[in-house]
């Protein structure tokens, strides 16, 4: 139970994706709150502080980084974790971003995630 009680917000407008990243986390002890659109993240940022937000970069509304950009406004201290079935969408994200986050390409498996959730 690495994960015991670790906020964590996961933002993926792919419902099975996201409900599949959910299940792992919330299996690992992990405090694991979703949302499906990017105006909902911002609407539980504004709420309460997470951690820690695993965030799809190709969705709908906008894109992961535009949403990275908007919760560091209101919550510095946030870290990312980048997800995508395209390799090379996190070469787009500016530098500050970089350094307070990872990238992991879907699929991947709950304990590559998990590993990736201890390199933060």
């Amino acid at each position: 139970m690495k994960l015991m009680n670790k906020e964590i917000l996961i933002v993926d407008d792919d419902d099975t994706f996201r409900r599949f990243i959910v299940r792992a986390l919330a299996s690992r002890g992990a405090a694991v709150e979703d949302c499906s659109t990017p105006s909902c993240a911002i609407e539980k940022i504004n709420e309460k502080f997470f951690p820690l937000v695993i965030c799809d970069i190709m969705m709908q509304e906008m894109n992961g980084i535009e949403l990275a950009e908007k919760i560091i406004e209101k919550r510095p201290k946030t870290k990312f974790i980048f997800i995508s079935g395209y390799v090379d969408n996190i070469s787009d994200a500016p530098q500050h971003l970089k350094d307070r986050s990872v990238f992991l390409s879907k699929p991947f498996s709950p304990q590559v995630l998990e590993s990736k959730i201890n390199e933060l």
